[in-house]
């Protein structure tokens, strides 16, 4: 299948089987309170299933996906102040929009009341689109491309809770 793009049903048809082998792997070594119960959350998780597979088909992504999950680990954050900070994380996701324009996404499974799209930095206070941008950059140009630029970055809610 690689290079093939599925459409939006034949994407959760095949993510929805992977969803239901796995909820009877777990089902096995950590047996549910009841039947009830276990069926509820698969509910939950297909719902938000259905959600991601939808924000992958609308359009919100401009590029393809290059990396998932992808760790740094110590890259330094020069500060004003002549002192560096050692980084270290994993980003969820860079995509490729060309030769050498990214974007770089954080998947978040909770609320996005306190997110503002637009808010930026919030103040200093959510620093981490800004700190993922930086390490991609730096993983990008260690990795041969000449001038990487991350021309968006931001937070994904792909999830009920997020789109609430």
């Amino acid at each position: 299948m690689k290079g093939k793009v599925l459409d939006k049903a034949k994407q959760l048809e095949m993510i929805l089987e992977i969803l239901e082998k796995k909820a009877d792997d777990w089902k096995k070594k950590v047996p549910p309170p009841s039947e009830v119960v276990l069926n509820s959350e698969i509910e939950l998780l297909k719902n938000d299933l259905n959600i991601f597979i939808t924000l992958q088909n609308i359009g919100l992504f401009k590029g393809k996906i290059r990396y998932t999950e992808k760790e740094f680990n110590k890259i330094n954050l020069q500060l004003e102040s002549e002192r560096k900070i050692m980084l270290k994380g994993k980003i969820d996701r860079i995509d490729e929009v060309s030769k050498e324009n990214y974007e770089v996404w954080d998947y978040k499974t909770g609320s996005a009341g306190k997110y503002k799209e637009g808010d930026g930095l919030v103040g200093g206070t959510q620093l981490q689109p800004f700190i993922y941008s930086y390490a991609a950059q730096i993983i990008l140009k260690e990795e041969g491309v000449e001038k990487p630029k991350v021309s968006r970055s931001g937070y994904i809610f792909p999830t009920e809770k997020g789109v609430k």
